[in-house]
Formats: C-alpha cells, structure tokens, sequence
C-alpha cells in the first residue's frame, strides 16, 4: 500500500521528532497455511515486522537522514528487524497425523489452521540530519511494516504477505521552513459550560476555539510548503467523525470555513504557504 508521494520535506529544529506521519490505519488482517510441523515445533506466532532487512536496502536502513517508523497500539517502534507479537496463531498441523491425534496448541481446544486479528497502527517519519548544501537524497521503496510468522520475511516466490511500504522517496530535499501552533483559548481547554439533561435534545451545547500556525519568519524559507493537522485521541469514537464523551454524549468538531466535520485521527490540509502571498500566520476557526 503506497502512503507516501510527495518530494520535500520541511527541516524541523528539533532533530529526532517526527517531521511526517500517516493517520490511523485499521485493518483486518488473515493468516492461514503455516507449514513445517514437527513434534518440536507445533505452532507458528504471527508477528508484525519493522523493515525487515531481507526485503529493505542496507542504505535506506542506515541511511544518516531519515528514521521510519510505525506506531503499533500507541507504542513508537522503529528497530531493524524488530518484531512485534499480534498474539496470533496458527496450528501447523491436522489433527490427526502421521497416526497419531494431537491436541490443538494455539487455543487448546479447537484446531486454528487460519486466524483473523485487527491491527492499528501508524507509519511516521522522523528527522535525523540535514545532507550538506542543496544535496538531494534518494531512499527507494521502504517496507516498513509487513505481517508474517516468527521467522521473519517469507522470501518465496508465491508470497501473499501484508505490508505497507512508503513510496516516492526519491530526489528528497529539505526546506529551512516550520512552523509554531498556537491554540486559543490559550488554556487549551474549551468550556460547553452546564449542560442541562432536560434542553440536551433541542439545544446542543456549542464551543468555539482557534488553531494558528505562525511562520519561522527569521528562517531562510523561500518554498512553497504545506501545514496538515490532526485533532488526534486515544479515547473511545463512536465513528470517524464522533467521539464518545463517557456520559452518553458525543462531541464533533466542525472547521467553520469548510462547515466539514472533522475526521478524529487523520491528517487534513490545514494551510499551505505561499512565499509573497501568505501571512506569516494562519487562523482556522473550529466549532466542537
């Protein structure tokens, strides 16, 4: 799954922070046929793995310049060859082999020859160093997630492994260009006041807040570049656009210059800056 294209990124001042990351990406995932049964062997684990080096140059995985990473159920993993257990599991026999009846391994009771499991996760660049000069840097294709067993990547020919790679990293430059956020209210915290139960279904509680991206006016950014956000949370969603409150209710949050709901966890375009057109800073108005 390609999740990346685009040729230039912005140089951040803090080296080690993530300068790019993807939204949320939920998924299913099916495993079947783990072959190879011995007495000793039994079972196969399914794991998540992180740039596996049998699929990834050895220049991209030790490149001076870039880290990948993914986000795998909140926790940052970006290790070469580093595996991630699913607590998946496959049986690797019948039943009934060679004679003799054995008791199903992964669950104890019922024989899993195949096994559906959810993922989450995110994929995320982080900023290393800058290359000398105006240099370009090319990366390739970058296999930073893929599912397979417990010995790593599944080199053969008729393969049909899940992964996601990030693609379009070639001819990469780096611009002297950022920005600080800047929330209003400057508390962060957004008041809906009182809520009475009893005027809850023909009145709903609204609450304005800003978002404000400043320019870097003193840095030596002569680009065009673009600013996304995402309005990001770990607390329970009723859908995309909907987040559970815990009381019964839900909050949405609406971009009052689209009049669009906001999709929780996803990255949008908040402003993109124009050498000579645009203001150093750039307001959006949010209504939850």
């Amino acid at each position: 799954m390609e999740i990346y294209q685009r040729s230039k990124f912005q140089r951040t001042r803090n080296l080690g922070k993530k300068i790019w990351e993807s939204g949320d990406i939920n998924i299913t995932v099916y495993c079947d046929n783990a072959p190879g049964w011995t007495t000793d062997n039994p079972s196969e684990n399914i794991y998540a793995w992180i740039k596996l080096p049998q699929i990834n140059s050895a220049d991209m995985l030790n490149n001076p310049y870039l880290t990948f990473g993914v986000t795998y159920n909140g926790v940052d993993y970006e290790g070469i060859n580093e595996r991630i257990d699913t607590h998946a599991c496959l049986d690797k026999y019948e039943q009934y082999y060679n004679g003799y009846y054995y008791d199903p391994v992964c669950n104890g009771s019922t024989l899993q020859k195949n096994v559906t499991f959810n993922a989450h996760f995110r994929v995320y660049v982080k900023f290393k160093s800058r290359p000398a000069g105006d240099q370009t840097v090319n990366f390739g294709i970058v296999n930073v997630l893929q599912f397979d067993g417990e010995g790593g990547a599944n080199m053969s020919s008729n393969a049909k492994n899940l992964r996601y790679v990030i693609t379009g990293l070639d001819n990469i430059s780096f611009l002297d260009c950022s920005v600080d956020v800047r929330i209003f209210p400057e508390s962060q915290i957004v008041n809906f006041g009182q809520i009475a139960a009893n005027s809850i279904a023909t009145y709903r509680p609204k609450a304005a807040f800003s978002v404000s991206t400043i320019k870097d006016v003193a840095a030596d950014c002569t680009e065009q570049f673009d600013v996304a956000t995402s309005f990001y949370t770990t607390d329970t969603l009723h859908d995309d656009t909907h987040l559970e409150m815990g009381n019964g209710l839900l909050m949405r949050i609406t971009d009052q210059k689209t009049q669009e709901d906001i999709k929780f966890n996803q990255y949008k375009r908040f402003t993109t800056y124009i050498p000579g057109q645009t203001g150093a800073m750039v307001t959006r108005d949010y209504q939850g």
